[in-house]
């Protein structure tokens, strides 16, 4: 099941602007794998963080996401944290996708994502398999992270599908995307994405249900 849903402009706190909100809404089966439900170490709290985080500079960016795992429907606690993926039978797979050079356009942005990389079939199709050697190993967080070129004004989407490998279910990550440069009109680098287009704010939201 998809919904997209806009909402009325929010307030921040320093300055005003709209925001475009994308909303996703996935059901999995109670005795699935969960992704990012694993934030530290083999903590059994359910804290699932399900979205691939992004960090860029003028050069690099940086993704990252907290491993899968499974809760227990009696205990509601986590099982799986802190395992090696062999140990737990997880595999994991990152997908990249490049948009258009140099378009801003948030029509074609929000248009061209919920068409190509959002669900498993369409990043499967259209996302660029990353080779698996350049994921680093968990951190103490459980978190895994790539880093790759940053190409200011070019959007660019990031996926990651988890496969149980034992019951041969997959589960998808909330996509993340970056143009490699802030699009906000009340900080310094406004400039590095372009100076005369409105604000757009773009947020990508997911909700799961068992």
């Amino acid at each position: 099941m998809t919904a997209f849903v806009s909402y009325p402009p929010p307030t921040f706190r320093a300055q005003k602007g709209a925001v475009t909100l994308l909303a996703l809404v996935r059901s999995y089966p109670a005795s699935g794998v969960i992704p990012g439900v694993c934030l530290k170490g083999n903590n059994t709290n359910i804290n699932s963080r399900p979205n691939v985080e992004i960090k860029y500079t003028d050069d690099m960016v940086e993704i990252a996401y907290n491993t899968a795992g499974f809760v227990n429907q009696t205990t509601h606690a986590t099982r799986g944290c802190g395992l090696s993926d062999a140990e737990v039978g997880l595999t994991y797979s990152i997908y990249q996708m490049y948009m258009e050079e140099n378009n801003l356009n948030e029509d074609y942005f929000l248009t061209t994502l919920a068409s190509t990389m959002l669900l498993k079939g369409d990043i499967l199709e259209n996302g660029k398999l990353v080779e698996s050697s350049f994921v680093q190993k968990p951190d103490p967080a459980n978190r895994r992270k790539v880093f790759f070129a940053s190409y200011p004004r070019t959007a660019v989407v990031f996926a990651v599908v988890v496969t149980d490998t034992n019951n041969h279910t997959t589960a998808v990550y909330v996509s993340s995307s970056t143009y490699g440069c802030t699009m906000a009109t009340w900080t310094d680098r406004f400039h590095d994405c372009y100076t005369r287009l409105d604000l757009i704010g773009m947020v990508i939201s997911q909700i799961y249900c068992s």
